[in-house]
Formats: structure tokens, sequence, C-alpha cells
């Protein structure tokens, strides 16, 4: 069959094979790479750890917010300090406790 270039709708060249059009990349929506595979080898372990980041977000999230919603005159401070000494990080307290 011949082969003919032609401008197509946006002014992108393509190439004509037996009345089949074919552009110059991939098609739209389709990966670049072989197969439909994804760059690096474990999209799955990836889509793990985000998920696992999101749940450690949203529970330290709620455990703090709760912590400074209770009522009361105290700062946000020292209760801060009072939910990392209640949640294992007196480590931490302490430390930032001493560079004031």
């Amino acid at each position: 069959t011949a082969i003919r270039r032609d401008d197509g709708p946006g002014g992108r060249e393509r190439e004509r094979y037996g009345g089949r059009a074919h552009t110059d990349g991939p098609a739209p929506g389709l990966a670049a790479r072989p197969g439909g595979r994804r760059r690096g080898g474990r999209p799955g372990l990836l889509r793990l750890l985000q998920a696992a980041l999101v749940l450690a977000v949203l529970v330290g999230g709620m455990s703090l917010g709760r912590t400074l919603a209770l009522p009361g005159d105290t700062g946000t401070i020292p209760r801060l300090a009072d939910w990392g000494r209640a949640n294992h990080l007196s480590f931490l307290v302490d430390r930032v406790d001493g560079l004031r």
C-alpha cells in the first residue's frame, strides 16, 4: 500500500497506511511502555505505602485534634506536650523543652 502524509485535525501530521491513520507517538490514553507497564517494578507497593501514610496522618490528626479541642484555659503548647507524653513521645517533648 502507498504511504502518504497529511495533516489531520489539529495540524498533527499522520501517516496513512491502507486507510488507517497512525500518529507519531503512542495513542492518547495508552502507556508509552510495552505491555502497558508503569515505571518502577512495584506500583502496588507504592499504593500500599501511600494508604498507610494517609491512615497514619488521619489517626494522628484525630487524636491531636481531640486533645486540642478539650475544654479549659490551658494553652496550645502545654496541650501538645501532654499529648506527646501520652503518646510515647516524651523523648521528643523533653528535647524540645530543653531548647527553650
